[in-house]
């Protein structure tokens, strides 16, 4: 275990939608295709990805996963991501 004998935990998150997001694809390329990435930094492992909304600003992913071997101090990063 990473923290020695510290009771680690099965997070299951939720990632429900956006609005509003920037569109990186600029005006003659169409919308953004979003994703988004939720991971414990540093621990490859620990990772979850949702599924890409082609051409949409204000994408509804409805994901849900689960992250095991959470501990408590874990630092939970949400990285929107644009496909292009």
């Amino acid at each position: 275990p990473r923290h020695g004998n510290m009771a680690s935990a099965r997070l299951q998150i939720t990632v429900e939608s956006a609005s509003n997001l920037y569109n990186s694809d600029g005006v003659l390329a169409g919308k953004s295709d979003p994703y988004v990435i939720v991971e414990v930094p540093g621990q490859e492992n620990m990772k979850l990805q949702t599924d890409v909304v082609s051409n949409e600003l204000n994408p509804v992913w409805s994901f849900t996963g689960e992250i095991t071997g959470f501990m408590d101090g874990d630092v939970l990063r949400f990285t929107v991501m644009d496909k292009d």
